[in-house]
């Protein structure tokens, strides 16, 4: 069943939800280089929703003690909040999660989004410093109760990596109790998508042009079919007197993943001169593509359209074709800026 949805929300996240920075401690002489607004957590935390044994039971997530943020080593910031399924009455049921500058990265499990794995009985932040956090994980034998870890406890060390977040060893196994975390649907809001439109940057053949993007037309989200969404943003460059210059974005939950162009970021690739989506379902969104000959004007193009999907595969976009070569040699290319 396709699902297309307007997200010009502006109410849902607008200026007055943009709450104060989490109180978080620092790598000693650092400050990081990006603050985590403590509204980007909120919305993490109440979307995440926990399983028994494969089972719904209504709880979600609440911050549980000390959020660290230190500098990652590459120019950015590493976050850790500490979390405990919520509401309780024990205390029970925590995970750490990780925020790479405002992306959610995953939890200590290290499981693939939208899982956030497995709830461990008792965890905590114990140490920090540039580019790491370590958590130190009680451990059971299989007959100890939950408030009764009888084996040392085990320290884990996160780091941030030019490949992502890496983990010293595995989180030890709990107590068995079976309960597990994952995200459920985190819609994106215009705020974030405005972000992105008015940081790009457009480049001509004589170099930046001044213009950047708008977003135009039909905006669809779809379920990505593993438990997340899909969502495609039609955009022109702007101003603009004629809307050429088209571009459609791509995020996976609130996760900007770049553009039909599948350019790698910060590249968004090469504008194309007319684009229209046409087509979605689960999983996937089709956009129809305008096809010129070289002797073309840009408002008459004489070859028959092509339609290219562009389908979640559960890590990244995949297109079932290359975007076709538009009119104009001097088509801008945009790059997203800071």
């Amino acid at each position: 069943m396709n699902l297309s949805r307007k997200v010009w929300l502006v109410g849902l996240l607008g200026t007055a939800a943009v709450l104060e920075p989490l109180p978080f401690a620092a790598a000693a002489g650092a400050a990081p280089a990006h603050v985590l607004e403590r509204s980007q957590v909120q919305r993490v935390l109440t979307a995440a929703q926990e399983t028994s044994h494969g089972k719904a039971t209504g709880e979600h997530l609440a911050i549980a003690g000390k959020t660290v943020s230190v500098p990652d080593g590459f120019g950015g910031t590493l976050t850790a909040v500490p979390a405990v399924r919520f509401p309780t009455a024990d205390g029970y049921g925590q995970l750490v999660l990780f925020w790479h500058n405002e992306t959610l990265v995953g939890s200590d499990r290290l499981a693939k989004l939208p899982s956030l794995g497995e709830e461990s009985a008792q965890i905590k932040i114990v140490a920090w410093g540039t580019g790491y956090v370590t958590v130190r994980c009680w451990r059971y034998r299989p007959t100890d109760p939950m408030y009764a870890p009888s084996l040392t406890p085990e320290d884990v060390t996160y780091r941030w990596t030019a490949k992502g977040l890496r983990a010293s060893a595995a989180v030890p196994m709990d107590s068995g109790n079976g309960l597990g975390m994952r995200l459920g649907y985190l819609g994106l809001t215009h705020a974030q998508v405005l972000k992105v439109a008015q940081s790009a940057v457009e480049y001509g053949s004589q170099g930046i042009t001044g213009e950047r993007l708008q977003p135009f037309g039909k905006v669809v989200t779809v379920p990505d079919g593993f438990g997340g969404t899909l969502t495609a943003v039609p955009m022109v460059r702007w101003p603009t007197a004629d809307a050429y210059g088209q571009i459609v974005l791509f995020w996976h939950d609130t996760t900007l993943i770049g553009s039909m162009q599948l350019a790698k970021l910060p590249s968004l690739g090469q504008e194309v001169t007319q684009l229209q989506i046409v087509g979605s379902g689960t999983g996937y969104v089709t956009l129809r593509f305008q096809r010129y000959r070289p002797q073309d004007p840009l408002v008459a193009p004489s070859l028959a359209p092509q339609d290219i999907t562009y389908t979640w595969d559960g890590q990244r976009i995949v297109a079932s074709a290359p975007v076709p070569r538009s009119a104009s040699d001097d088509n801008g290319t945009m790059k997203l800026g800071q």
